[in-house]
C-alpha cells in the first residue's frame, strides 16, 4: 500500500533489480536511496543522529563493475540499424541523442552517445560539445570525457564499445531560439549533432509589492532581496507559506538549493522545505544577472509541536556540499515566527 497507509513503526521489504547495462564503463559505483513526493518532486531528507537533515540520499553501498569478456554489439547498445560509425583517428562515434528536444536556460540536458575503439590509443582524448545558435555562433563549449573521467580512452582495447552519458547545464543567459548541440574530437569538429529548442522564461527585475525588504548577500552570487509570509501565527498541524525574493548577483554554474527550516529553541529542525527554487522549475543556473526570482515554499507544522516562539531559517546550499555564507559568516537568514496558538 502507499506510505500514507503504513502503520506507525511498521516495516516493509522491497526488492529491486538494478541492471548493469551493456556499455557501462567499468569502475566503482555507489548505490543510493532517496525518497521524494510524487506530486511536487520535493525530496525527503535523511536525518542525522541529532535529528537534523544531512542530505537527500542514503548510501546503501558500493558496487564494482568489471569490463565485459567481449564487447556488446551495436544493436544491444541502442544504435539505430542505419547508423554508420563516424571515425576520427582511433575512435569512432556510432550515435548521439539527447533526453529532450526543448529546454529552458539552466536546465540539465543529458546526452547519450556510443563510442568504439577502432585502434589502440596512446593518449587519452576528450570530446568537445558546443552549443550553437541558428547562425552557427558558439554560445557555450564543454570539454568532456567520452565515457567517464576514471575510464579514459587510452585504457580502451581495440573493439571496445562504451556508452557515455554526459550531463550539461545550459547557460542561464541564453535567449529563446533554435540551437544545436554538436560533438567533435580533436581534428574532427563535427561528428554528430542534435537539435535543441530553448525557451527562456519571463523574467522580472523587481521585488513584488508587499514584500518585506531585505539585503542579505550569499557569497556575492545570490541576494535575498525580500520575503513575505501568509501568516505570522500558526497552530500545530497548520502550514506556513513563505515567499522568498532572490536576486542573481552573478551568472552561476552551480545549481544551488534553497532550504526553509522551522527551528526550535534548542536548535532542532522541526519542519522544512528544501529543493531548487520555484518548485524545481527555476534552477539558479538559469538566472540572468539582476533577475529577481520569487520562490514560494510551504512548511507543514507538525501536529505535536509545542506552542511557543520559533524561527524560520532560510539559506542556500550545494547538493552534498556546504551552505552558502553571508558576509557576516552566517549560513542562514532568520525570519522570526510567532508559534503560539
Amino acid at each position: 500500500p502507499p506510505l500514507t497507509e503504513w502503520p506507525a513503526e511498521g516495516y516493509a521489504r522491497m526488492d529491486y533489480n538494478v541492471d548493469v547495462l551493456p556499455g557501462m564503463p567499468p569502475g566503482d559505483y555507489t548505490l543510493a536511496l532517496s525518497l521524494f513526493d510524487w506530486e511536487t518532486l520535493e525530496p525527503a531528507s535523511v536525518l542525522g543522529a541529532d535529528s537534523n537533515p544531512v542530505g537527500p540520499e542514503f548510501v546503501l553501498g558500493q558496487v564494482r563493475v568489471l569490463p565485459p569478456s567481449r564487447a556488446p554489439d551495436v544493436a544491444g547498445l541502442g544504435v539505430p540499424e542505419d547508423a554508420r560509425v563516424q571515425r576520427c583517428g582511433a575512435l569512432g562515434l556510432w550515435s548521439m541523442t539527447a533526453d529532450r528536444a526543448q529546454a529552458a536556460p539552466g536546465d540539465v540536458v543529458a546526452l547519450r552517445w556510443v563510442w568504439e575503439a577502432l585502434d589502440a590509443m596512446p593518449v587519452s582524448a576528450m570530446a568537445t560539445v558546443s552549443l550553437r545558435d541558428a547562425a552557427g555562433a558558439v554560445v557555450r563549449t564543454w570539454y568532456l570525457p567520452p565515457t567517464a573521467s576514471w575510464w579514459p580512452t587510452d585504457l580502451w582495447r581495440p573493439g571496445d564499445r562504451w556508452i557515455g552519458q554526459p550531463i550539461l547545464r545550459l547557460p542561464g543567459s541564453v535567449e529563446s531560439g533554435d540551437y544545436v548541440l554538436r560533438v567533435g574530437l580533436p581534428g574532427c569538429a563535427d561528428m554528430a549533432e542534435v537539435a535543441l529548442r530553448i525557451v527562456a522564461p519571463e523574467r522580472r527585475w523587481d521585488v513584488p509589492a508587499g514584500f518585506t525588504a531585505t539585503d542579505v548577500a550569499f557569497e556575492e552570487v545570490i541576494r535575498l532581496a525580500g520575503y513575505d509570509m501568509d501568516v505570522l501565527s500558526v497552530a500545530p498541524g497548520d502550514s506556513l507559506t513563505v515567499a522568498l525574493a532572490w536576486q542573481a548577483l552573478a551568472e552561476m554554474e552551480t545549481s544551488y538549493r534553497v532550504f526553509v527550516h522551522l527551528v526550535g529553541a534548542e536548535g532542532q529542525v522541526l519542519a522544512q522545505s528544501d529543493g531548487e527554487p520555484a518548485g524545481w522549475t527555476r534552477p539558479t543556473t538559469g538566472w540572468a544577472v539582476g533577475e529577481v526570482v520569487v520562490d514560494e515554499r510551504v512548511v507543514a507544522i507538525p501536529g505535536d509541536t509545542v506552542p511557543g516562539e520559533y524561527e524560520i531559517r532560510v539559506g542556500l546550499y550545494v547538493l552534498d556540499g556546504p551552505r552558502l555564507l553571508t558576509a557576516s559568516g552566517e549560513d542562514a537568514v532568520v525570519l522570526p515566527v510567532d508559534g503560539r496558538q
